[in-house]
């Protein structure tokens, strides 16, 4: 007596490898991270407020009547610019 037969289909095997570093020091990644963070919040904090002074020069200005402008080599419509020129790249 012939045992059982099987018959099976044999199908391609394709296998793909993925290899992955693991991080060195993860604590230390987590800490660059959060330093990051950090400084983000930071530079948008001074950002923030150099604008505020500049809208406050700019409202200072534009107080002013043109007599006092032209004093200090301004025009009425270059006060924007010139507040922000002052007030921005300090």
């Amino acid at each position: 007596m012939r045992g059982n037969l099987v018959r099976t289909k044999e199908f391609p095997v394709t296998t793909t490898t993925i290899r992955t570093t693991p991080p060195r020091d993860t604590g230390r990644a987590v800490l660059d991270r959060i330093g990051a963070g950090f400084t983000a919040v930071m530079r948008f904090l001074c950002d923030l407020s150099n604008a505020r002074r500049c809208a406050a020069e700019v409202e200072r200005l534009m107080a002013l009547p043109d007599t006092e402008l032209a004093r200090l080599g301004v025009k009425r419509d270059e006060i924007v610019s010139y507040a922000f020129r002052h007030h921005m790249h300090e």
